[in-house]
C-alpha cells in the first residue's frame, strides 16, 4: 500500500487498496481510488490582465467581491495557486466569463509592452548609448 494512502486506522499504508472481483469470466482489478477526471491541458485563464486592464488593484477586486475576499486570496486565483471563481471574477471586473479565457483587447500599458516586447519610452535608445559607452571605453570593436 502506499506511504500517503490514509486507511482511517492512524497508520499510513504502502498500497491503494484493490479489490479482485470474479463476477466476470476473467478477474478485474479495481483500484479504491478513481482516476483524476478533468482536462489534460486547461485552457489559460488571463485574470490579472484583465483586472489590470480595467484600472483596478488586487484590492479593489477584493472588495467588490465582497464576502470577506482578502487581497491574498485574489493573489492566489491570480498566481494559479487557488481554482478562481471565474462567474464572480468576472462579475466583479464586469466582463463576461468566456473573456477571461483571451488577452483583453485594449491591456494595461505594461501588458502592451509585454506582448510587443518593446521597453517602456525611450529605454531602449539609453542602453544602446551606455552599450556603446562601455564598448568604446574599454576599446572593444564590434563585428
Amino acid at each position: 500500500m502506499n506511504a500517503g494512502y490514509h486507511t482511517g486506522k492512524g497508520k499510513a499504508s504502502p498500497e491503494l487498496p484493490v479489490r479482485t472481483t470474479t463476477a466476470t469470466a476473467a478477474p478485474i482489478t479495481v483500484s479504491a481510488m478513481p482516476a483524476r477526471i478533468g482536462p489534460k491541458n486547461p485552457r489559460r485563464v488571463y485574470p490579472r490582465e484583465w483586472r489590470e486592464s480595467k484600472g483596478l488593484t488586487q484590492e479593489q477586486v477584493a472588495q467588490r467581491l465582497g464576502l470577506n475576499v482578502a487581497k491574498a486570496t485574489v493573489s492566489r486565483w491570480e498566481n494559479g495557486r487557488r481554482r478562481i471563481p471565474l462567474e464572480a471574477y468576472a462579475e466583479a471586473l464586469g466582463v463576461p466569463v468566456e473573456k477571461l479565457y483571451e488577452l483583453p483587447p485594449h491591456p494595461h500599458p505594461r501588458l502592451q509592452e509585454k506582448r510587443t516586447g518593446a521597453l517602456p519610452g525611450d529605454l531602449d535608445a539609453k542602453i544602446a548609448a551606455a552599450v556603446e559607452a562601455v564598448l568604446k571605453q574599454y576599446g572593444i570593436r564590434r563585428r
